[in-house]
C-alpha cells in the first residue's frame, strides 16, 4: 500500500490483495445501519480513508478477516492512480459498456428519472424515505446501482470468462488463508461457501435504504439476485 498511500498505518506491511481479502486491518468507516450526521455531509472519499486508514490497525495483517469498507475506498483510490482516470470513467469503459449493463450507473444523482427512492423505519412508526450518505462516503465502497437483470448478466459474463483471466477468477475464489492456517471464507470481493455440494459464491451489500444480495453457482451457470429499497 506504501506505493500509493505511504502515510496509511503500517502500509509498507499490508498489500492490495490483503485490501480485497479483508483481512488488513484497516477500521471500517461504516459500522453503523443508519446515517449520522457526519456521514450525511459531503467528503472526499480520499479524506475518509487517511482518516479511518491512518488509526491503529484493529488485527495484525492476515490474522482475522473482518469487512472493511475503507479498503474497497482504498481501493477506489488506487484504481484511478494505476489507471490514470477516474473510477467512473474505467466502469464505463472497461465494464458496463462492453458487457451491456444498459441499467447499471456508478454514483448517479439521487432521486433522478428511473431511480429508486430508499426506505427505513423510524422506530414502531411507518417507514420514511431514508436519508442518503453525503457526497463521497460511498464510492467504490457501493456506488454503483443496478438492476437484477443487469447483475445476473454480470454474474453470466464472470462464469463466462468475460471479465477476468484464469489466473485473477483464482484469486477471486479462493478463500484467503490467515496466519493462523485457518481460511477466512472470503477470496477477493467474494464470499464463499465451498463446502457444500456445489461452489457458491456470493455478496450482500448495503447503503441507506437499500439492500442486495448476490449468488451464483458456476457449476450450473446459475445465480440468484434480490434487491431491496427497504433498509431493515
Amino acid at each position: 500500500i506504501a506505493r500509493y498511500e505511504p502515510g496509511l498505518t503500517r502500509a509498507a506491511d499490508i498489500t492490495v490483495r490483503d485490501i480485497g481479502g479483508m483481512v488488513s486491518g484497516y477500521r471500517d468507516y461504516y459500522p453503523l445501519d443508519f446515517v449520522d450526521r457526519p456521514m450525511a455531509a459531503p467528503r472526499a472519499s480520499l479524506d475518509i480513508v487517511r482518516d479511518f486508514a491512518s488509526r491503529p490497525l484493529d488485527f495484525e495483517p492476515r490474522a482475522r478477516y473482518s469487512y472493511s469498507n475503507t479498503g474497497y475506498l482504498l481501493l477506489g483510490a488506487i484504481a484511478e492512480r494505476a489507471g490514470r482516470e477516474p473510477f467512473s470513467r474505467q466502469l464505463e469503459r472497461r465494464l458496463f459498456t462492453p458487457l451491456g449493463l444498459r441499467h447499471t450507473r456508478y454514483e448517479p444523482k439521487r432521486g433522478g428519472p428511473g431511480m429508486a427512492e430508499g426506505y427505513t423505519p423510524l422506530g414502531l412508526g411507518e417507514v420514511e424515505p431514508a436519508v442518503p450518505e453525503g457526497e463521497g462516503w460511498i464510492g467504490a465502497a457501493g456506488g454503483i446501482w443496478s438492476t437484477p437483470t443487469d447483475l445476473l448478466t454480470w454474474d453470466l459474463a464472470l462464469m463466462d470468462g468475460r471479465v477476468l483471466t484464469p489466473a485473477s477468477w483464482a484469486i477471486m475464489t479462493t478463500p484467503r488463508p490467515l496466519s493462523d492456517g485457518r481460511t477466512s471464507a472470503y477470496g477477493c470481493g467474494q464470499s464463499i461457501r465451498d463446502r457444500g455440494a456445489v461452489l457458491v459464491l456470493q455478496h450482500g451489500g448495503a447503503v441507506s435504504g437499500f439492500n442486495a444480495r448476490n449468488a451464483f453457482i458456476p457449476s450450473s451457470r446459475s445465480g440468484v439476485v434480490v434487491m431491496a429499497n427497504a433498509d431493515w
